[in-house]
């Protein structure tokens, strides 16, 4: 426990949902599996604590969704990304635990037209800011700016999410996957 940083129980106990209905942590976290248990048949709770080591559990916690816009002369990418009910922040625990958001675009060519990233995490400890994690049932826009519209269609985007226990950790991609670019004499019919 750090103090001056909130956790898992913290964030879910600040959550406005009456408590009755509220999930606890060992809903998600020890999920009932098939088998026997101290000699008893039927179903149990999974002795495992599945959290931020487990791809599987980071990959339903979370969905994205990807937009490009134009404002001015300027190629927007916006990636929104959706806490679907944790009962908690998205990434949470400590604040080195993070979710990096990488774009990178090619033109129909594959040429490279620029990328991005960004990271998804708590703030500093009694830094007195606001951290960009997602919170429950709730969602945050990441806007990427780098990232030149092509002049013509066939380009693509990839988005990947990588989660990282610490800075330095490689990590583990828990979302990747490739988008059309609109191509930009496309944008400048339809803006009008």
């Amino acid at each position: 426990y750090l103090p001056g940083t909130k956790h898992e129980y913290d964030e879910w106990k600040e959550n406005k949902k009456p408590i009755e209905v509220k999930k606890t942590c060992v809903d998600c976290h020890l999920p009932l599996v098939e088998g026997s248990s101290t000699g008893s048949k039927g179903e149990h709770r999974e002795h495992i604590f599945k959290g931020g080591h487990f791809k599987e559990q980071l990959q339903k916690a979370f969905d994205i969704q990807v937009k490009f816009e134009r404002y001015t002369d300027e190629d927007w990418v916006v990636v929104r990304v959706y806490n679907l009910g944790t009962g908690h922040d998205f990434p949470t625990g400590y604040t080195i635990r993070r979710v990096n958001i990488y774009v990178v675009g090619e033109d129909k060519d594959g040429n490279y037209i620029g990328h991005g990233d960004i990271d998804i995490m708590k703030p500093p400890r009694y830094s007195g800011v606001e951290g960009t994690q997602v919170k429950d049932k709730g969602w945050q826009e990441f806007n990427f700016r780098s990232i030149e519209f092509p002049e013509e269609e066939g380009g693509k985007l990839r988005v990947t999410l990588t989660y990282k226990l610490y800075p330095a950790d490689n990590g583990t991609v828990i979302y990747d996957k490739f988008f059309a670019l609109p191509a930009l004499k496309k944008r400048e019919k339809n803006s009008d």
